[in-house]
């Protein structure tokens, strides 16, 4: 006798998983700002250290690009998620493939 697994999504999880990647990425963006106002206020004052504010500008700017980018991958990861969650609940072909309503 042949047995059928199926795969079944829990949307509200999710879902869920969805709203936290997007306060993650606006968490990285609020740290972000705060960085840029960092790098701002070192620019401001570089006269005053006689230029030793440069090394901690230039690591301050390393640390942005990279969270930068991770934000990004995060708000993509949040919109590739609401995608799934839509093709299973709209049933489109692409998600027939993977997810099945079985009895």
């Amino acid at each position: 006798m042949a047995t059928h697994t199926y795969t079944r999504m829990d949307t509200a999880r999710v879902k869920k998983i969805a709203r936290k990647l997007r306060k993650l990425a606006d968490t990285l963006g609020g740290i972000i700002k705060a960085l840029t106002a960092a790098i701002n206020l070192l620019k401001a004052t570089s006269f005053l250290s006689f230029g030793t504010n440069q090394a901690l500008i230039a690591f301050l700017n390393v640390i942005k690009k990279q969270l930068e980018k991770e934000k990004a991958k995060l708000e993509e990861l949040s919109r590739d998620v609401d995608a799934a969650v839509r093709s299973y609940l709209d049933f489109d072909q692409h998600g027939k493939t993977r997810f099945y309503w079985g009895v």
